[in-house]
């Protein structure tokens, strides 16, 4: 189900909190590696990797256009899309008759604070990443094909017949 070996398991350690403890970006960091940690490994050798629900592609005016979604990448991330997102594929030719469609886990800091003369994030927002790909993700690159686009009277068009990876 998981391409990644059981010998790549985490050693998981969480903080251990003490009465009248001062606590530091550090003790905190800590507690969210942890959790980030443990709900990977979960993902990963329960449910393996693959497409959750969501992520349909549509060809439309040369566009190809992906519904939100989730997938679950080989390292166990959650691969979150919120909103309609649509990529405009460049020209096909001769030797490039498919490509494929693939989500990535992404991270974007958000709500910037300026501290001094630098500027910092507040947030971390997860979600996903859409691109093409000449081959078919195999697992170990954090990507999962959502879609096969075949090269047709001059246009890109989504693959019926393909039948991406999905969660169990």
């Amino acid at each position: 189900m998981s391409p990644m070996p059981a010998s790549d398991l985490p050693e998981l350690t969480r903080p251990n909190f003490l009465a009248g403890q001062l606590l530091s970006a550090d003790d905190l960091r800590a507690e969210q590696v942890y959790q980030r940690d443990r709900a990977r490994l979960h993902n990963r050798l329960l449910h393996g990797w693959g497409v959750v629900d969501g992520l349909d592609a549509r060809s439309h005016g040369g566009r190809i256009i992906v519904s939100p979604g989730l997938a679950f990448d080989s390292y166990g991330d959650e691969i979150i899309l919120t909103r309609e997102t649509a990529i405009l594929p460049s020209p096909g030719s001769a030797g490039c008759a498919a490509r494929f469609v693939i989500a990535r886990f992404s991270e974007t800091p958000s709500d910037p604070v300026i501290l001094g003369a630098h500027t910092e994030f507040r947030r971390i927002t997860y979600g996903a990443t859409i691109e093409l790909a000449d081959t078919a993700p195999r697992g170990r690159d954090g990507a999962v094909a959502i879609a096969r686009l075949l090269w047709r009277t001059a246009q890109w068009r989504v693959d019926g017949r393909y039948r991406r990876r999905r969660v169990q």
